[in-house]
């Protein structure tokens, strides 16, 4: 028997030599910045052939609603009830710094907006449009020239110890990812939570308190304004720095509670945006979509089409629950911080509801792998191939209610690198049940 084991070692030893050999050529990096420069080449070269024709099945269908995620939140705190008025998921902390710009619009053009959601829709296009106007115009080309700045800025700090142009070409691909693009087109504030998350992750456990104070509150400010990236507080847990994690917490209380005193709401402000945001949340999900319940009706469809076999839906709201919390349990068991940061993110996309910008998050552990790992080998090359795969901007274009090729895509990457984990977890858990009973031995 014990030979037997030794032959399968030597065996598995071999194939592992077999592949870093294959992916030493390539860094991790190189892979990224190689991908991300042949898909925006032929992207370019889609846009230019088709004269333009792709643009809207790459990004959102709507071709009048470029910018409005920004736009629309202005016009959604006047009158201040958001929450009554409008129905907006924001949370409130989103909806002050919305209110904050909306106190740069002059008040002729704020009179002129209607006072509900469904004729805010309809003066798109129209000479009320808010992207006609000089103020509201600027408030997003500054949002999307901030915005920029910062990620560049941290994305070279980040990879500050690689050369010049590696570095700058990082930045460059960061930039051009599809999570960024489907983001500045939106207008979303997604491309904040991102920022802050990985401020927050860049100097959680720096040595220095000021910085690590920063970063706390960065993650508060980021959960304040998109609520899931809450997830990568697990983080300071496992740091076992638990009066900064108490910290954070009440920072993130305060980034809710404090900010509904400026709305006529109050604080029954947040009863409704719970309520809003239950509501949507029990919506009936599509197989067009990032989270678990999406690719659960990617499945039941194609069960239904090739075997007439019927799932039922009662329980995709458990299981998608159930991979968030198998995702932040196996976080605690790898060594690599990589790794870590992947299995929070994938449960953060797995279990929220969103439009493509969602997956500007998988650049953060891209990026965290790229500090880490100075080469592809057999180990780490699928999951690196995985979330380059969810983060360049593949020229894959769509039909509305036809075909959607990029979301097939994902969501068959998305499960792969849950059953990668999944296998890093049980590989973990052997390496340290062994070396347990070698001690107890």
């Amino acid at each position: 028997m014990r030979g037997r084991f030794d032959e399968m070692k030597k065996r598995e030893e071999f194939s592992c030599k077999k592949i870093n050999l294959i992916c030493n050529w390539m860094t991790p990096s190189a892979a990224f910045i190689t991908a991300t420069a042949v898909c925006l080449l032929l992207f370019f070269w889609n846009i230019v052939n088709s004269h333009g024709a792709v643009i809207e099945k790459f990004f959102f269908h709507d071709i009048r609603d470029t910018a409005m995620d920004f736009l629309h939140s202005i016009e959604y705190v006047r009158g201040r009830h958001p929450y009554e008025q409008f129905q907006t998921l924001y949370p409130p902390l989103a909806n002050f710094m919305f209110m904050c710009l909306f106190r740069m619009v002059p008040e002729w053009i704020c009179h002129r907006w209607p006072d509900n959601f469904v004729d805010s829709i309809d003066i798109r296009g129209t000479d009320l449009d808010l992207r006609t106007y000089q103020a509201t115009m600027l408030l997003f080309i500054l949002f999307i020239i901030v915005c920029a700045v910062l990620i560049v800025q941290l994305v070279q700090y980040a990879m500050r110890e690689r050369s010049g142009l590696e570095r700058n070409l990082i930045v460059w691909s960061v930039l051009f990812s599809y999570g960024v693009l489907n983001a500045f087109e939106r207008g979303n504030i997604i491309i904040l939570a991102w920022i802050l998350t990985l401020f927050f992750l860049l100097f959680y456990d720096s040595d220095k308190f000021v910085l690590r104070e920063l970063a706390a509150l960065a993650l508060a400010v980021a959960a304040g304004i998109k609520l899931y990236p809450a997830l990568f507080g697990v983080l300071l847990l496992k740091r076992k720095s638990m009066f900064l994690a108490l910290r954070t917490i009440s920072y993130g209380l305060m980034s809710v509670i404090l900010p509904c005193f400026i709305f006529k709401e109050g604080l029954s402000a947040i009863r409704m945006w719970i309520e809003i945001t239950l509501e949507f949340g029990a919506s009936e999900p599509s197989p067009i979509g990032n989270s678990f319940q999406n690719i659960l009706f990617s499945v039941q469809d194609l069960m239904r089409e090739f075997w007439g076999v019927e799932m039922g839906t009662g329980w995709f709201g458990i299981a998608s629950i159930v991979v968030v919390a198998f995702c932040i349990l196996v976080s605690f068991s790898f060594k690599e911080d990589w790794r870590k940061v992947l299995a929070i993110t994938l449960g953060m996309v797995l279990f929220s509801k969103q439009a493509d910008y969602i997956y500007v998050f998988f650049s953060i552990p891209l990026l965290v792998m790229l500090r880490g790992e100075n080469r592809l080998r057999w180990n780490n090359v699928l999951e690196t191939a995985g979330m380059i795969a969810l983060t360049v901007p593949l020229p894959l274009f769509y039909e509305k209610d036809i075909y959607y090729p990029r979301n097939t895509l994902a969501q068959i990457v998305m499960v792969i690198l849950l059953v990668l984990l999944g296998i890093q977890f049980v590989i973990r858990l052997r390496e340290m049940i062994r070396s347990k009973n070698e001690t107890v031995g």
